[in-house]
């Protein structure tokens, strides 16, 4: 993950800058803010991609961090995660 130089994290990977993107670190709550998440242990680091995925849920429909974490860990296994080639240079 990157946090401030995208067009050198992308150079030094060889990625564009459009999957570079997708990596950007991100802040995570595991708990909502409005449901009482509002301690800094409540905040991890997640890719840009992870964090809008988490969120692509319903809000009464979004999985636990737990759930979300066994849900990216069996796509990732599937290389299903990030796209092919993405995944591809990550894993190299």
């Amino acid at each position: 993950m990157w946090l401030t130089d995208r067009a050198g994290f992308a150079i030094a990977r060889g990625l564009s800058l459009r999957q570079a993107s997708r990596l950007q670190a991100t802040a995570e709550h595991l708990i909502a803010r409005q449901d009482g998440g509002k301690h800094g242990a409540n905040v991890v680091a997640a890719c840009y991609h992870c964090n809008q995925a988490r969120h692509r849920f319903r809000p009464s429909a979004a999985p636990s961090s737990d759930r979300f974490r066994a849900l990216v860990q069996v796509r990732v296994k599937r290389q299903r995660w990030h796209s092919r080639d993405l995944f591809r240079v990550l894993t190299q």
